[in-house]
């Protein structure tokens, strides 16, 4: 979580050291998205690097095509439209203030200035009735901290905090970042430093506001008989804290951390000489290492060579740092398969991921490009691009155009053996954001980009391609086109998270970001378009509107730190730019509510049968001043929760043999909008829920199509699902259709058999905005 605040500032007049020198080029990484010093703005987050890269066409709409995949008419895109609306910063800004004022601990016999873990977004308290997320665990263990803080993953928004006070001199911003910090390491409160100088954070520590102590983890929960002063449980991974930031808080404390890093989680410390390291910092006696993670080498030799750059850039160099940085380096580098050159994840332990190779490549590789900056070593570098390269060579799956999730060392086949929880799925899965899997998906798309930018090569544009096109395509709450393809129902997100897969701040963050870059550096607006699309996904799935802050994840009015909020928050400041859509915060785009149209000659009793409720042929008008719809003597409301009846689809209704023999032979349940003549309005966004029954003759597919005259864009298709799913498609950046006249919204169906099973939709939302005074017309 490397982040730099800002040339020449000082946080406090006490501060232990003189103001900091810039870092060499190439600073210090990061975990959450932050600026750097002397370069442009780099949001980073989980172990990424710098910006600008390219990448190829997304597969939709036209660009590639998958196999069995729709037809649908490539066209030119145009400039994407700049929706009216309000910039995305107020809604940051209102998150970090409501967390300040409403998430500050004030629970137990002392208050402290620390923020807690988590907060019930109606209450705006801890949720002492449920501490644990009703959307399941997405960390191992009690990392989520129940009843506590979790310093580290609030890292990213002290970084927040910190870049909205700099740009607006708000006090209480810095105050109170600050206090944190200060109470963090206060020996009498956060009591985090231990006898190496090592922190109390992460994966093994927390502070329990409720009993004001610290408690220790490990196994299984809650050890509270264990003191471990030594501090010998830190855990280094899979992220970089933010050696700047703490830099800039406590420069002493910050060096003592590092040096502990060194000299604890380093077998042997100083005087190694293999560089075998651990994820815990408890072999600096010379013990074997247990678990010697990839991911935890990378932050370790980062950790150093930041060390390094800093205290030779203060003129008082410690020439043991960059050799034992090194050394680190190569014990990973030197475990690569000859043949295949393909690296475990680990060589310490006997068991799946001494075997196997994951995209946990690309957290070491994105810190060794770092590192190499800083060391001044290009060798590292070099270590970094062959070893990305290696995994996406032998991961890359045709067939479902997706990576493995992992594959042997040995022999570069994949691995589809899933033993455990902790281990990546059959594909690498960029929405997977269980901790630890051991996949980072999206870590790995951002340290492409990198490898791009830096040497231009023609490999890291198709992988960046190949990337993007997953990422864009499995948005959790969106579409799908590979669900023409077979794969496992646990592969598929859901628009609501559940145990660690779906719709979560940190996924959303990182992704936006890999597409930004993406987009700036190859000067590909598609991919900016992406990004776009994906922040308003984000922003529509996550922001809490009555409590002005951010969900952790969609399903629940929850936030929990370790999802990652402040790196969803510093994306967004990145695209602050632009507008999307009319996401206010007192108000939300106007919603119609539409009912459904089955086409003539459909078996309306069948489906009366099977479940579904019928409307005969309906056309709406749509536009501003038209506050509810009626049809017949039905009232049809517009606002969300008062679903218009829902249709049932059976077996022999509206379902083909294949989505394209469906699309082919016009075989569809439509919805008619008619704008209302001399109206325009700009669609932001339409949200659908679908269901289907268990067995082999319901429908198991779907694709939606938006249709106006002879113009077709997909927008959906994907699988239905044996219980209630919400589904979310941004309007943005899409295709020019012209926004009077009819709109039909058409749902195709797949894989049913006639009888009585069915597939249901219901609260289907088209959300729109009436256009500004002056009538000027927009393309979408």
């Amino acid at each position: 979580m490397a982040g730099v605040l800002g040339k020449g500032r000082v946080l406090r007049q006490d501060h232990p050291v003189t103001n900091p020198t810039p870092p060499t080029p190439g600073g210090a990484p990061a975990c959450p998205v932050r600026p750097t010093r002397g370069r442009p703005p780099l949001l980073a987050a989980w172990l990424v690097v710098a910006s600008v890269v390219a990448v190829a066409a997304l597969a939709i709409p036209g660009g590639h095509r998958a196999e069995g995949q729709a037809v649908v008419p490539d066209q030119p895109r145009p400039p994407a439209v700049r929706l009216h609306g309000i910039a995305l910063e107020p809604l940051v800004r209102s998150h970090l203030r409501g967390l300040i004022e409403h998430g500050t601990d004030r629970y137990g016999d002392r208050a402290s200035r620390m923020w807690m873990a988590s907060l019930d977004l109606d209450t705006l308290a801890y949720p002492e009735q449920a501490p644990k997320a009703l959307a399941g665990q997405r960390v191992y263990r009690d990392i989520d901290a129940p009843f506590g803080v979790q310093a580290l993953y609030d890292l990213p928004q002290w970084e927040l905090a910190l870049r909205l006070w700099d740009k607006s001199g708000e006090h209480e911003l810095r105050a109170a970042v600050l206090g944190y910090f200060e109470d963090f390491l206060d020996p009498d409160i956060g009591r985090a430093v231990g006898e190496h100088g090592l922190w109390a954070w992460g994966e093994h520590y927390y502070y329990d506001a409720f009993a004001g102590r610290l408690r220790f983890f490990t196994g299984g929960r809650d050890s509270d008989h264990h003191d471990d002063p030594d501090r010998g449980y830190h855990e280094l991974r899979p992220c970089t804290p933010d050696w700047d930031l703490l830099w800039e808080l406590d420069a002493g404390k910050t060096e003592a951390l590092i040096y502990g890093i060194a000299g604890q989680h380093v077998r042997g410390g100083f005087n190694s000489e293999s560089g075998e390291f651990d994820r815990h910092g408890d072999v600096g006696d010379g013990r074997v290492s247990s678990y010697s993670f990839i991911e935890a080498g990378g932050v370790i030799v980062e950790s150093l060579a930041w060390l390094h750059a800093r205290l030779e850039a203060e003129g008082r160099p410690d020439d043991r740092l960059a050799p034992l940085a090194r050394r680190v380096a190569r014990f990973s580098w030197d475990s690569r398969d000859p043949g295949t050159g393909l690296m475990p994840v680990q060589v310490s332990t006997e068991r799946w991921d001494k075997l196997n190779a994951t995209s946990e490549t690309g957290v070491w590789a994105g810190a060794l490009l770092r590192a190499s900056d800083l060391l001044k070593d290009p060798e590292l570098a070099d270590w970094a691009a062959a070893a990305v390269g290696a995994w996406l060579e032998h991961a890359w799956d045709p067939v479902t155009e997706r990576y493995f999730g992992k594959v042997r060392v040995d022999s570069g086949e994949p691995d589809l053996s899933r033993t455990t929880p902790y281990q990546p799925a059959d594909h690498s899965h960029p929405w997977n954001a269980f901790f630890p899997t051991h996949d980072y998906t999206l870590i790995t798309a951002l340290t492409v980009v990198e490898l791009w930018r830096r040497t231009e090569d023609e490999r890291w544009r198709e992988a960046i391609g190949r990337l993007s096109r997953v990422i864009e395509l499995e948005r959790p709450a969106s579409l799908v086109i590979h669900g023409l393809v077979a794969e496992p129902d646990d592969q598929r997100p859901g628009a609501e998270a559940h145990d660690g897969i779906g719709a979560y701040a940190e996924s959303y963050g990182l992704a936006i970001e890999f597409f930004r870059r993406a987009g700036e550096g190859l000067g590909d607006r598609t991919l900016r378009e992406a990004a776009e699309r994906t922040a308003h996904e984000a922003v529509t799935r996550l922001y809490h509107q009555s409590s002005g802050l951010f969900r952790g994840h969609a399903g629940e009015d929850r936030y929990d730190a370790v999802d990652g909020v402040g790196i969803l928050g510093l994306a967004l400041l990145e695209l602050d730019g632009i507008r999307i859509g009319r996401l206010a915060v007192q108000q939300q785009p106007e919603s119609l509510l539409l009912p459904l149209k089955p086409r003539p000659g459909h078996d309306h009793e069948a489906m009366e049968k099977a479940g579904g409720r019928v409307f005969s042929e309906v056309r709406i008008q749509a536009g501003p001043g038209l506050p509810t719809l009626t049809h017949g003597d039905r009232v049809l409301r517009s606002e969300r929760g008062r679903p218009a009846p829902a249709i049932g689809i059976t077996g022999e209704d509206a379902v083909a043999g294949s989505l394209d023999e469906a699309i082919d032979g016009d075989q569809y349940i439509g919805i008619e909008v008619d704008i209302r003549q001399g109206m325009t309005v700009e669609l932001s966004h339409l949200t659908w829920q679908m269901q289907r029954t268990a067995g082999d003759q319901a429908p198991t597919h779907y694709a939606l199509l938006l249709v106006q005259g002879d113009d077709h864009l997909l927008l959906a298709c994907d699988r239905i699902h044996d219980r209630w799913t919400e589904s979310f498609v941004s309007l943005l950046g899409r295709r020019p259709i012209e926004r009077e006249g009819t709109i039909e919204l058409r749902f195709y169906f797949h894989g049913g058999a006639e009888g009585n099973q069915f597939a249901r939709l219901d609260n289907i939302h088209l959300h729109y905005a009436p256009m500004p005074a002056n009538g000027r017309r927009f393309n979408f």
